[in-house]
Order: C-alpha cells, then structure tokens, then sequence
C-alpha cells in the first residue's frame, strides 16, 4: 500500500514538473502575436504636441477623448472621441490639443509582416488619408480596454488574447457603422432646434450650443448619425420647406425666402436652382 501511494506522488511529481517545464519553454519561447510592444493608453498633458520621427512600425491610433488637430501628408483633421488612423511604418504625423479638453489616445504598435500577428488584419483597411470615425465611442472604448486588460504581454496566453481584442477593434474599423447606435438626444435636440427655427441665422456654433457639445464634437457626430455635416442639412432642410411653401400655399417668393432665412430674393432663387434642377416659379407651375 505504502509503495502504491509512494509510486503515486511519484507520477503526480513527474507530471507537474513536465507541465512546469512545457510552460516554462512556452513563456521563453514568447509569441507576441505582432505586437513591437505592449499597447498603451496615453493622457495628454496640457502642453502636449506630437512630432514623431518616422513612425518604425504600424501604428493603430485611436481618440477617446477630448479635442485637437492632427496633420498628415498635408492633410489636417480635427481630433474628437472616435476618430481613429491606422499609420503605415514611414509615417510623420503632427499633433496639438485643446488643453482645456485634453487628449486621450489609445496606441498599439504593430508589425503586419510577422507571422499570424494582428497586423496582417488590416488588409483591405481605408487608405491612411481617410481618418475612421467610429460614432459609437462607447463599444470603442469597450474594446480598447478588451486590449488593454492583456498588458503586460509577458505570456502567449496574454499575447493571444490582446490579439483576439484587436482583431475585434480591426473589424470595428473597417465597419464603423456596422453597429450605429440610437439617436444621440443632444444631436436631437439641436437638430429640432434647427427645424423650428429655419428662419434664424444658425451657425455651427449655435447649433452645437443647443447640443451642449463643441463645434467640433457635434459636427463629426452629426454627421456621422445624419450622414450629412450641419450645414448641409440646414440647406436642404430650408430647401424641402421651400418646395413644399410654393406647392401648398400662395405665399410670394419674397415671402418664402424671408420666412426661411434668405434676406436675398436672387440667392434664395439661385440656391433653389442648384438644389433641385429648376428655379422656384418654374417649380410652382409644375412646368419642366
């Protein structure tokens, strides 16, 4: 009984220290998935600008809070939560923030040539040009910090499942509007405000006050829920009310421009024009 027990503890011993052994040889042998180093989140100080050296590797790069500029290849965005890039190695983007509304970035640093590494994910992802802007910021976030949970990438456990996060942020990115949430209440309140008050001189400013956001946050996510910018849809909202004033009432075409805003009678015929094909008394009579 004893030498049964003895021989027991002694297979017992033999398997734990193979597994320890497999392990071992595992976390030496690290795989780290195509990750140059383990991703981060980064809170921009106040006096914060970015002027990288040649980026040395794929960087995904995205913004989950506050406000700035970013220029590239002579292109300049304005920065607000959800826009993200996706910037090629080679690389120069400058960046500046509002310090009022610092920035929050979250940064991975990819190789896409490494063997079963995340980068080769990016296949068929929109030229670097393009900013991506995620209108769902929170299920951004959500995933970000999916990534983020795996730091430090110090086993391939952890490598694999910061890989798994980021090819879910990849599909993300590549379908931004896949999952749009609902109407954002702030967006409908000035959007409301607008359709109310067609007559007034609204200014991106004043409609992103009526939203309780800054103009650059309420322009990117107007557009991004309308599929339109503000500007754009206060035009053709101006425009539709116009079509449906000369159809539906006697109102002179004086009347109609002051009543939706135009103290111009030929920029108001002429903005119609350019909207609908026909100028206005050619569209009151039904004549082609």
């Amino acid at each position: 009984m004893v030498n049964r027990m003895l021989q027991n503890a002694m297979a017992r011993t033999t398997i734990f220290l193979h597994y320890t052994t497999v392990m071992t040889r595992t976390t030496v042998h690290l795989d780290r998935r195509g990750f140059h180093s383990d991703p981060r989140i980064f809170f921009c100080e106040r006096g914060w600008s970015w002027a990288p050296a040649p980026l040395p590797d794929l960087d995904c790069w995205c913004v989950l809070e506050g406000e700035g500029l970013l220029n590239l290849d002579g292109h300049s965005y304005v920065l607000c939560a959800g826009f993200c890039f996706l910037f090629p190695r080679g690389s120069r983007p400058t960046a500046t923030h509002n310090p009022d509304h610092p920035l929050t970035v979250f940064a991975a640093h990819l190789n896409p040539h490494a063997p079963c590494g995340v980068g080769n994910s990016v296949s068929g992802m929109p030229p670097v040009r393009t900013p991506i802007f995620v209108a769902d910021t929170q299920r951004l976030r959500r995933l970000t910090d999916l990534v983020l949970d795996s730091v430090p990438l110090d086993s391939d456990f952890r490598c694999e499942e910061a890989s798994l996060a980021m090819r879910q942020l990849f599909h993300l990115l590549a379908h931004p509007d896949s999952r749009r949430p609902s109407a954002d209440p702030r967006l409908e309140r000035a959007r409301q405000s607008v359709l109310q008050r067609l007559a007034y001189p609204w200014s991106v400013e004043e409609m992103a006050t009526a939203a309780s956001l800054s103009p650059s946050r309420f322009n990117a996510l107007f557009k991004a829920h309308y599929g339109e910018s503000p500007v754009r849809y206060l035009i053709q909202a101006r425009i539709d009310r116009a079509k449906a004033l000369l159809r539906e009432t006697r109102m002179s075409q004086q009347d109609i421009a002051d009543a939706l805003g135009y103290r111009d009678i030929y920029f108001f015929n002429r903005q119609f024009t350019k909207e609908t094909g026909v100028p206005p008394g050619r569209y009151r009579s039904g004549s082609p």
